[in-house]
């Protein structure tokens, strides 16, 4: 079960990125993409509870009968008694505590959490890093996916970084409202060379710091290709789009992150 969570957590990283071979040679968009990420995500979830509850129960017929031993106390003997070497008692506690992180990930990612507390629900994306460090710890064949995963990771954010302003903010050049719940938003394209990834149809994703640094929401674009500018129209809709309704009630310029283009 557990090299089952492995390969399947390679994929869930390469669902999640927007700059995948998914995009790239398949075609498939991200819109679409992130979709078989939250499937398999709770497949996996599913799975990664089950071991957890198995070697939970196998850990702990276990421990030394007629003893009054904790499973971290066992840990610390071992610990001791093999001078500091990490031995199989150990590892299987850096599994429990790596299925632990995952869980807390899979809680904080259901729609209730994702829709109505998107700062939890992003945070707690954080604890993958100690899943992947605490599984590769747990097991050598868990390494390789460990390594696959954040080699997609890290491309990922490196052609972000290339293509997008997802770090250096710009300014809006139009930011008002055109009705009571619709807002106009232009704003500069990030960088010159990004200028032959746009084509018709396309949408981007947008955070408006002064709302939240964390919450990102795609927009289609409206603008032509071949404009200098961005523009994307949001309709106040939700909890953040009428955060972005008020803004623009109170300021025409503010600071703007983009991410993107993606293909729909």
């Amino acid at each position: 079960m557990g090299s089952l969570v492995g390969g399947n957590a390679v994929f869930i990283v390469m669902f999640a990125t927007r700059h995948s071979a998914l995009v790239y040679l398949l075609g498939i968009p991200f819109d679409r993409a992130i979709l078989f990420h939250r499937w398999l995500g709770r497949w996996s979830g599913i799975v990664l509870f089950l071991h957890f509850i198995f070697e939970s129960i196998f850990f702990s017929q276990n421990l030394p009968a007629g003893s009054n031993d904790t499973a971290i106390s066992v840990v610390a003997k071992e610990w001791v008694d093999n001078e500091g070497a990490i031995g199989e008692v150990t590892l299987n506690l850096y599994g429990f505590l790596s299925a632990i992180f995952y869980i807390i990930i899979f809680v904080f990612s259901l729609e209730w959490f994702r829709r109505n507390k998107f700062e939890i629900f992003f945070a707690s994306h954080a604890l993958i890093l100690g899943f992947f460090a605490l599984g590769a710890l747990h097991s050598p064949k868990f390494r390789l996916y460990a390594y696959i995963s954040a080699a997609l990771f890290i491309i990922d954010i490196l052609l972000r970084i290339f293509l997008s302003s997802i770090i250096i903010p710009r300014k809006t050049t139009v930011f008002k409202k055109r009705s009571d719940t619709l807002v106009q938003v232009r704003f500069p394209k990030q960088v010159p060379w990004a200028k032959p990834f746009y084509k018709p149809g396309q949408y981007v994703f947008v955070n408006f710091p002064d709302i939240s640094r964390a919450e990102w929401h795609p927009f289609s674009v409206t603008s032509a290709p071949d404009d200098e500018e961005i523009e994307i129209n949001i309709r106040a809709l939700g909890n953040w789009t009428r955060k972005v309704a008020a803004l623009a009630a109170e300021s025409n310029r503010v600071w703007v992150r983009c991410d993107g283009p993606s293909s729909s």
